[in-house]
């Protein structure tokens, strides 16, 4: 069961940044960039997967200097083994808050043991991007985006190209969506009615190809 909420408010992100070739689209969403950079600024190495040009990382610590110790990099500081342990169950509840404005839970306990407060949290990244002016920020640097992560995307999926289309025989008519984030999983849902493939996939140096074919190969939707 889903439900509709408003705590992630999309004014304060930017726009999407997204790209297509053929029948392949690959997003990069404001609020996963978001969260990247307050699991940055939290100086808890363990929560992000680094990937970046040094002038970028530069960037991050210039910009967001005067907002190490907000409420939301201080919740990140507080619930370090809930972040640690069940990033997958935090960032997905995210997602769909910021991206489809639906939520399944306000508050749940994780499967580390720890009760975890999304509501409170997406509250928080709200007032960060709002304070800190996260929008300017992620707009003056769409162009580094769609060379880096956009490209990153479209890289993992040439890589299995051949593999998905010769050996998994997927349907040509299938329609990918490849949504870029920073954690260290993968996972993908499918719909076989409308045809449509939805895959988060990690950022990562040279492309997460192995996390895509991972993907590509569950049962569910793997025709071989």
């Amino acid at each position: 069961y889903q439900y509709k909420c408003s705590f992630i408010n999309s004014d304060f992100l930017g726009s999407e940044v997204t790209a297509k070739k053929g029948n392949i689209t690959v997003c990069e969403n404001p609020v996963r960039e978001l969260l990247y950079i307050c699991k940055m600024l939290s100086d808890c190495p363990s929560l992000v997967v680094i990937y970046d040009d040094d002038s970028y990382l530069s960037d991050i610590n210039s910009y967001f200097a005067d907002f190490k110790n907000h409420e939301a990099v201080t919740f990140i500081k507080n619930n370090f083994v809930s972040f640690d342990k069940d990033d997958l169950d935090i960032s997905l509840e995210v997602y769909s808050a910021a991206e489809e404005q639906l939520m399944s839970k306000e508050s749940e306990i994780l499967p580390c043991g720890n009760e975890f407060n999304y509501k409170d949290f997406m509250l928080l990244l709200t007032d960060f991007a709002k304070e800190s002016n996260f929008k300017k920020f992620y707009e003056a640097h769409k162009n580094y985006y769609e060379k880096h992560i956009i490209q990153n995307g479209f890289d993992a999926f040439e890589s299995v190209k051949k593999w998905n289309e010769q050996y998994l025989k997927q349907d040509p008519r299938i329609e990918y969506t490849i949504c870029m984030h920073r954690g260290e999983w993968c996972n993908v849902n499918y719909n076989d009615q409308t045809l449509k493939m939805t895959i988060n996939l990690s950022v990562c140096e040279g492309n997460d190809s192995l996390g895509l074919a991972h993907e590509l190969s569950h049962p569910i939707i793997n025709p071989v």
